[in-house]
């Protein structure tokens, strides 16, 4: 691995630093309120927020891939550590906030070992609709863990998502109303903020003025909530308590943390990369660098991290070069914890919380999803799935459902695979086509042309048997098969047992059996397995034309 990958110093210029000097600035003002208020959705204390945006900011750029991604506090991760932890330690407990960083830690090594092993092709284990439909059940999950800020009332945490629902609905006439009206104000703001402008900083500004307000007018003594002392200074150097017992119990959740920031960061990368940038992303570099960037972050009292959509996005929106940009922001984050920490002290809880309700609601995006019920309905079924089971079971529980569901989806297309019957087209000598495509091929009684659109193996041969076996039923008159094998690539030692046993039962009923358009690696296979005698090089064939060519020869 390269420092500084996607920096070449030797054309780095003025004008790379002053872009990449704004675009910094412009989204490090963000990771402020949003570390702050991801680190009291994880339970923990706002200023640990600043802890692991700091570590993040200053650690990916030296061996991050991508130009534009932003590492740090993120919503998903944060509320999927704090279902992780909760079930040991009360938050705000300082075994809480060493199982937190151990968390991190075991996060971390799991993507180091992840990349070192060069298992980079696990972010396609999730579909689309199955990460979305997590993500949806995420966002409401993370939506009702801030009512208790949002209506500054202390409401009991429960293990499952309906429990937790009735809890708040029962909490509801106990509403402090000053920090409902703190909350929806705040909300209000943000929202038509990011209508006027994205790229402006909308949650800084409500925290620098509800701080402003608060500490003038004396809201605490109102009931308003705040975030309390905030200390001073960068985070020392301390490695988590090692307990073999809570490591195997925070192991799963280690392995969804590890999986689910590493899909993340990788699609925001994707998503936001030109086709040049895209094709210099390493996964398996990333998942070294965003391990390293865990197990570094846990050293100094920071939690698990990942990819922020919204704050990679406004960095190239503000004209980032190179992943400099984040190495930049993290000077501001520095000086925030050096000289501005105790500013936060009036800052209310009410204020972090609209800002949590806000990311929440960008996540609930279904549009496409929905679409999917006319497009594609089993990729609709994996998406409703995903996001009921997210809902019942839990976050963990969901991702886990999610790939098992991804996995599941991927088997049944791999197990039915296209097939068609082939015909020739009147007006192109030796041109076939798929009869339902194209109404008018014609097709030979004696000869059935079938084609299968897929490599040939044990999940698939039953499928390939029935479909042949029904086609070949429809013809009286048959006395030859041609097997299409263009789009077969490779055939598994069950489907050559298959192809034998039926290339012996259709000679027992004296059918010819011909092979056409065969690759060279399944050549290679039908030598291997000592298969010529069985299907003689004869009667294989370049193309189906070649092949009706020679029937016809042989029969006239």
């Amino acid at each position: 691995m390269q420092f500084f990958p996607t920096v070449d110093l030797k054309q780095y210029n003025k004008s790379d630093f002053t872009y990449d000097l704004l675009a910094g600035l412009t989204s490090s003002v963000m990771v402020v309120p949003q570390g702050m208020a991801y680190a009291m959705l994880a339970g923990l204390p706002a200023i640990y927020g600043l802890y692991a945006a700091l570590i993040c900011l200053v650690v990916y750029p030296i061996l991050g891939t991508s130009v534009n991604l932003m590492v740090g506090p993120v919503a998903l991760v944060a509320i999927i550590s704090f279902n992780a932890v909760s079930h040991l330690y009360p938050s705000n407990t300082d075994g809480f906030i060493t199982t937190m960083m151990l968390l991190g830690l075991l996060a971390g090594l799991i993507q180091l070992i992840f990349g070192i092993a060069r298992l980079g092709m696990i972010a396609n284990f999730l579909s689309k609709p199955v990460i979305q439909g997590f993500t949806g059940a995420a966002a409401i999950i993370i939506a009702l863990s801030q009512i208790k800020y949002a209506i500054g009332v202390d409401i009991n945490r429960a293990p499952t998502f309906l429990q937790n629902l009735i809890n708040t609905i029962q909490s509801l006439p106990k509403t402090h109303w000053q920090s409902l009206a703190i909350t929806s104000v705040c909300i209000a703001i943000i929202m038509l903020i990011r209508k006027w402008k994205k790229l402006f900083p909308a949650g800084l500004l409500v925290v620098i003025i509800s701080i402003i307000l608060s500490y003038n007018f004396h809201w605490d003594e109102y009931g308003v909530a705040v975030v309390g002392t905030v200390p001073s200074g960068f985070p020392s150097l301390s490695i988590p308590p090692i307990s073999y017992e809570i490591i195997i119990k925070l192991l799963p959740s280690a392995f969804v943390v590890a999986i689910i920031s590493f899909i993340e960061c990788m699609a925001i990368s994707r998503s936001l990369s030109t086709p040049e940038q895209a094709q210099k992303l390493k996964p398996n570099s990333e998942l070294i660098i965003l391990g390293i960037s865990k197990i570094l972050g846990s050293m100094f009292h920071g939690f698990p991290s990942s990819g922020s959509f919204t704050r990679s996005a406004v960095n190239q929106q503000a004209g980032a070069r190179t992943a400099l940009s984040s190495l930049i922001g993290s000077v501001l984050i520095a000086m925030v914890l050096l000289f501005m920490a105790p500013v936060f002290t009036y800052l209310p809880k009410a204020v972090l919380a609209s800002i949590v309700l806000v990311s929440a609601i960008g996540m609930l995006n279904f549009k496409h999803e929905f679409r999917l019920f006319n497009l594609d309905r089993h990729d609709f079924y994996a998406f409703i799935f995903t996001f009921i089971a997210t809902l019942i079971l839990g976050i963990q529980q969901g991702v886990f459902v999610g790939i098992t569901v991804s996995l599941l989806m991927l088997i049944w297309k791999l197990s039915k695979p296209n097939h068609a019957i082939l015909g020739e087209l009147p007006e192109s000598k030796g041109v076939y086509k798929n009869r339902d495509r194209f109404d008018d091929v014609t097709e030979d009684s004696d000869i059935l042309i079938f084609r299968f659109d897929g490599d040939l193996n044990f999940a698939n041969i039953d499928h390939f048997i029935k479909s042949l076996t029904d086609v070949t039923s429809e013809k009286k008159n048959l006395k030859l098969i041609i097997m299409d094998f263009s789009s077969i690539s490779n055939i598994d030692s069950t489907a050559i047992e298959q192809l034998i046993f039926i290339k012996k039962l259709l000679a027992k009923s004296s059918i010819e059996l011909y092979i056409s358009g065969m690759k060279g690696e399944v050549r290679d296979l039908f030598h291997k397995y000592q298969l010529d005698s069985t299907f003689p090089v004869e009667n294989r064939f370049f193309n189906i034309h070649q092949a009706v060519s020679h029937y016809r020869e042989l029969t006239s």
